[in-house]
């Protein structure tokens, strides 16, 4: 009787220390504060709630991990803004001047892995290290701006500039006229007028004019432009073929002329239209480079690159611009290392409509 009550004893002992070492697997295999594993569990319902748990916890782990991607990929998004290489000078005008984007032109920049290119929302490269840093929102680009000058970038607003502003004073047409042989100029006086190891050559002078195109079935024009493809160039608003016939009527045939285009159909640019396009024929061997276009304000940028072209023996002509009024405030005409020219009337005096001043 003894032995079978020692045996019952631990028997006893036996199943007390099974149902706390139930409980313990239980509350260590569950995380959820909610399931709660009492000791008169069965090692079945015990070791099934602990699976779900652990299934929980897994589900739960894998949920985290597909927030973190999504989360990775909006960031790699972010900064991963597309940058392309404008093509010309005229698409750099489609987009710059779409009031959809306001953008900032920005040199001497140097791009790094993973750059973010200050949360812009479109990147156009120039060149190297000049691009063109589009915003769909003006706060944006008013922050970037402040952003970048702040980090000692060179940075400017990328401002509109006009091919053609008529003013009551110019209500009249451009008339072509043919001049006076006495007038006309040729590639002998500009040679004359370059240092002897400066001279341009005998064959002919390349003239890029960079403005709205020019209508290639102009008379005027016949034999005088160099076109890659004569059937792709038109002039939606005639003032880039008004400046080419002035051109061609006043030179010799030796004198050959290359459109740019870089405003859009309506006669509006940017100045990275323009330091686009002074790229382009720059780098095409143009001797003379004409923009008869005027803006407000002024371009650190162009103002750089003119000044480069210029050392290279390229000379740049500009229009002064017809706002009666100091050229100094109109871009390009007041970058000091191009050839600003104002307008004569008709007794070849100056016009009044002209903007004037020392850069003439």
């Amino acid at each position: 009787k003894t032995n079978y009550k020692r045996l019952l004893a631990l028997l006893l002992v036996f199943l007390i220390l099974s149902n706390s070492g139930i409980s313990t697997y239980a509350a260590e295999q569950t995380s959820d504060p909610d399931t709660t594993i009492t000791a008169t569990d069965t090692d079945q319902s015990s070791d099934s709630l602990g699976m779900d748990s652990i299934e929980d916890i897994e589900s739960t782990d894998a949920s985290s991990e597909i927030a973190e991607d999504d989360a990775e990929a909006g960031t790699d998004q972010k900064e991963k803004t597309e940058v392309t290489s404008a093509t010309g000078a005229d698409e750099v005008a489609q987009l710059t001047t779409d009031t959809t984007y306001t953008s900032l032109l920005v040199t001497d920049y140097n791009t790094k892995e993973g750059d973010t290119y200050y949360g812009s929302d479109k990147i156009i490269q120039l060149d190297a290290t000049t691009f063109l840093f589009l915003f769909l929102d003006q706060a944006k680009c008013d922050a970037a701006f402040q952003s970048l000058q702040a980090d000692g970038i060179a940075v400017e607003y990328n401002d509109m500039i006009d091919a053609y502003e008529k003013t009551d004073a110019m209500d009249q047409e451009v008339a072509v006229l043919e001049p006076e042989a006495s007038k006309m100029c040729s590639l002998t006086d500009l040679q004359d007028a370059t240092d002897a190891e400066e001279q341009i050559g005998t064959n002919f002078v390349q003239v890029a004019v960079i403005d709205t195109g020019v209508d290639p079935e102009n008379p005027i024009l016949k034999n005088r432009l160099m076109l890659d493809d004569p059937t792709s160039m038109t002039d939606t608003t005639g003032h880039g073929t008004m400046i080419a016939e002035i051109i061609a009527a006043n030179t010799d045939d030796q004198i050959k002329i290359k459109p740019y285009v870089a405003f859009d159909a309506n006669g509006h640019s940017t100045v990275g239209a323009l330091y686009k396009a002074l790229l382009s024929a720059w780098g095409d061997g143009a001797d003379v480079i004409n923009i008869s276009a005027s803006g407000l304000g002024s371009s650190a940028g162009l103002t750089d690159l003119i000044h480069r072209i210029n050392a290279s023996g390229t000379k740049v002509v500009v229009a002064a611009g017809n706002n009666s009024d100091d050229v100094s405030a109109y871009v390009p005409g007041n970058i000091i290392d191009a050839i600003t020219v104002s307008a004569a009337d008709e007794a070849e005096e100056f016009a009044a409509y002209s903007n004037h001043g020392t850069t003439i």
